[in-house]
């Protein structure tokens, strides 16, 4: 009898321990979804305000006061939601999803040295993860805007060399930071060097729209010197010609010598 009401005590052990884990489960799952769910619709908000602003700003000008006040809070809701599955449930199997979906929402609300710690934690912590070269591509976006060009550019020149998964967006903004800080064949190169080591990239479009526009600039650039440093039609013509108006008055002045 003592027997079996001691193997009836160990299944109810059993049965109650597995109900905690499945409940315990359950909870940080369900967190979060909702974390997902909160990054999706400000996702979603922020593409609507960008789509909308750039079209008001051909006209009107950008609106820039109240730009991000729509969507940053679901931001900030999803930062808060994967935050609980961080420090409640650290031995999960969604922390290193958590974490990445941390990073993205910190970078949309312009908190970019938290968001590249976030990064760096997911790649030092979680080596093996599926999102560690996704979360270096984000690192070098947050100090590409922390104003740290030189670690940004590291960061990115190595997805390229490594032929990432994400080596042809790398490249891409690689020649991007080129092209916004004016060197447009450093871009022109960036971009052909991304083209050669990634041939099948869905982003060649892109790319060589960005080409084409660069040469564009730059061939209207030198034609512009050009007819900068260029003298003026006939001036040379005029020149001559007011030199030897000049020797003539010259010689009518001082007359013949005694």
């Amino acid at each position: 009898m003592a027997d079996r009401s001691s193997r009836s005590s160990l299944h109810l052990a059993r049965a109650a321990g597995l109900f905690l884990t499945a409940t315990a489960s359950c909870v940080y799952f369900n967190t979060y979804y909702n974390a997902e769910k909160y990054f999706r619709q400000a996702e979603k908000a922020r593409v609507e305000e960008e789509r909308g602003r750039g079209g008001a700003e051909l006209g009107r000008g950008s609106g820039r006061g109240s730009r991000g006040a729509g969507y940053e809070s679901l931001y900030e809701k999803a930062v808060r939601k994967a935050s609980i599955v961080l420090e409640k449930h650290p031995e999960s199997e969604l922390v290193d999803d958590a974490m990445f979906l941390v990073g993205q929402a910190l970078y949309w609300q312009r908190d970019y040295a938290y968001g590249a710690r976030s990064f760096q934690d997911l790649e030092e912590n979680f080596p093996d993860s599926e999102y560690v070269d996704r979360a270096r591509l984000w690192r070098a976006r947050c100090q590409r805007d922390l104003g740290h060009a030189g670690e940004a550019r590291a960061l990115l020149t190595a997805l390229v060399l490594e032929r990432s998964h994400v080596g042809d967006r790398a490249g891409m903004e690689l020649g991007d930071m080129a092209a916004a800080g004016g060197d447009l064949r450093a871009a022109i190169y960036d971009y052909r060097t991304t083209l050669s080591a990634f041939s099948r990239t869905p982003l060649a479009d892109q790319l060589w729209l960005r080409i084409g526009n660069a040469h564009f600039a730059l061939d209207g650039a030198e034609d512009l010197d050009s007819a900068v440093s260029a003298p003026e039609p006939g001036a040379t013509e005029r020149a001559e010609g007011s030199e030897e108006d000049e020797r003539a008055e010259n010689g009518r002045q001082d007359g013949p010598e005694p």
